[in-house]
């Protein structure tokens, strides 16, 4: 009788009954391809592969209605909309997403870049890059490693001077990480020489 934790839960041989202190809490056990929890889409081998899927066909519904109303915008109006959106939804525990396949990743960047179309009037024809050095947006993969970089300092698994930053009850602009005895750069540094390597 294999056990799926010591002295609490078992399946039998056949795997149709679920145990738990003693007590059957089901007849049958069946299994999923797929679950959801607090709005994240688990597949059984951990791909991610369902979420970014469930991810896209939300964004994209939401595009589709927000296209009528968005070319009577201006563009920061515009921005904001898909921000509020689209792109919180993208966002959304988004550290989960780190080291997926390439193939998700850019699913979700024709995602952002189908918004990001929207937003300026862009063609499909045109280059992106333009348009995100435009938005001063990050592509979805450095959106992802920014977010860990953050998680990482908010918890001090960073370096000691992000988890300073991070952890400091001063603005960002009040602190001064620019001093010659300073181990590194700024915050702001460290953000815009990834952006710039990104769209590059």
């Amino acid at each position: 009788m294999p056990f799926l934790s010591p002295n609490q839960q078992c399946l039998n041989n056949e795997g149709k009954s679920i145990a738990f202190h003693g007590l059957v809490l089901s007849s049958t056990a069946t299994t999923v391809d797929s679950a959801r929890d607090l709005g994240v889409v688990f597949d059984s081998q951990l791909t991610m592969s369902f979420h970014v899927s469930s991810m896209c066909r939300s964004a994209y519904y939401q595009l589709r209605q927000l296209g009528p109303i968005i070319r009577l915008l201006s563009v920061d109006v515009a921005k904001m909309m898909v921000q509020a959106f689209v792109s919180s939804r993208l966002d959304y525990c988004n550290c989960l997403l780190f080291g997926i396949a390439d193939g998700l990743i850019r699913r979700l960047q024709a995602v952002q870049n189908t918004a990001e179309r929207l937003i300026t009037g862009t063609l499909r024809r045109d280059h992106i890059t333009p348009v995100l050095r435009q938005l001063q947006w990050l592509p979805l993969r450095r959106r992802v490693e920014l977010a860990v970089l953050v998680f990482k300092a908010l918890h001090g698994l960073a370096l000691q001077y992000l988890v300073m930053t991070a952890n400091s009850s001063l603005p960002l602009a009040a602190v001064n990480y620019d001093h010659p005895t300073h181990p590194h750069s700024s915050w702001r540094s460290i953000i815009r020489s990834r952006w710039t390597t990104s769209v590059q």
